[in-house]
């Protein structure tokens, strides 16, 4: 087995729990299931895709937003009784009125008696949500440290906008402006990963340095802006690393969340991804760019993090191979 699945799966092994690989098993069957449903969903087979979704049930890698998926999947099926069921459970995880009154798959649904007990319970169904809310202690400290940083980030960002017209894309700023934004971009992430390494690394509202609403673009410059200068054997990032390792072992972290990392990175200095999380390149609308190494044993690594195969994830959004994975004999 090549060296690099070896290291992870001994990063992945050494999970605290006795339920570890329990948990990596349970994220690989919610993509397979998730991918199924999701690809049956667009093609209108919905008789299938409710099947799948009859396996979601319970896993721990639900949210709001599959949960409600879920519930428009069932409706699309005239499975009126376990819509209602579903979109119980995805307001009790946030999902609001105005959610389900917009979406035209529950067209059908809000005619029907049963949408009558879901009116009926809605505002008790919410309360819970907004209860555990309440409950949750956010770290202000952390978020008024981040505060300055988005606020720098946003500035920088806005001077790197672009017009598109056509297959052509006119810079709206001039080059001096935008090496300068991208040198602050940069030196933003160096100082997310210092933030990261002298107050934990944070997470949404489940455990730790909870830091709400502000996570998902923390979570997304981390991963998103990688610095062309970056090294993974920066002394801060080798700190970083290890936390993150240890939310992986406490299931705290989704197992494929370094993943995604490395195949950032691995894009950032042009050399082909491990474990295919990259799934297409706004560049010419073309995937000719994406390279994979060893991409004959892409699924085994795949599956090490809780991922499905690469043809199915493409299958379920109706997208092709990309050209290095055509004729390839997967193992």
């Amino acid at each position: 087995m090549n060296k690099k699945i070896i290291v992870f799966l001994f990063l992945v092994s050494g999970l605290k729990s006795i339920n570890a690989q329990n948990y990596i098993e349970e994220s690989y069957r919610f993509n397979v299931n998730y991918s199924l449903m999701v690809g049956f969903y667009h093609r209108g087979e919905y008789v299938n895709a409710a099947q799948y979704s009859d396996s979601l049930i319970g896993n721990h890698f639900l949210t709001k937003y599959s949960t409600f998926f879920i519930a428009k999947v069932y409706a699309c099926d005239f499975d009126y009784l376990k819509t209602m069921e579903s979109l119980e459970k995805a307001v009790k995880k946030g999902t609001t009125k105005i959610d389900i009154e917009h979406s035209y798959d529950l067209d059908n649904f809000r005619e029907n008696n049963l949408y009558l007990i879901l009116e009926s319970n809605y505002d008790k169904w919410h309360q819970e949500y907004i209860d555990k809310q309440k409950n949750i202690q956010l770290d202000t400290n952390y978020i008024n440290t981040l505060i300055p940083i988005n606020d720098l980030y946003y500035n920088a960002r806005y001077k790197l906008r672009t017009t598109r017209k056509g297959d052509s894309t006119h810079f709206i700023s001039d080059s001096t402006t935008r090496h300068q934004a991208r040198k602050t971009i940069d030196s933003l992430f160096y100082e997310m990963v210092y933030i990261i390494t002298a107050n934990g690394f944070p997470t949404e509202h489940r455990v730790g340095k909870k830091i709400g609403k502000n996570y998902n673009p923390f979570f997304r410059r981390l991963l998103y802006e990688i610095p062309d200068s970056f090294n993974l054997e920066n002394p801060k990032w080798l700190i970083v690393k290890k936390m993150i390792t240890e939310e992986m072992k406490n299931g705290k972290l989704k197992p494929f969340f370094y993943a995604s990392f490395i195949d950032q990175y691995k894009f950032v200095k042009k050399e082909p991804q491990l474990y295919g999380t990259i799934n297409y390149i706004y560049v010419y609308n073309s995937l000719a760019h994406l390279k994979y190494e060893n991409p004959e044993e892409l699924n085994i690594r795949r599956r090490s993090v809780g991922l499905c195969s690469i043809q199915l994830k493409l299958w379920s959004s109706a997208r092709d191979l990309p050209p290095a994975l055509q004729n390839i004999n997967f193992k």
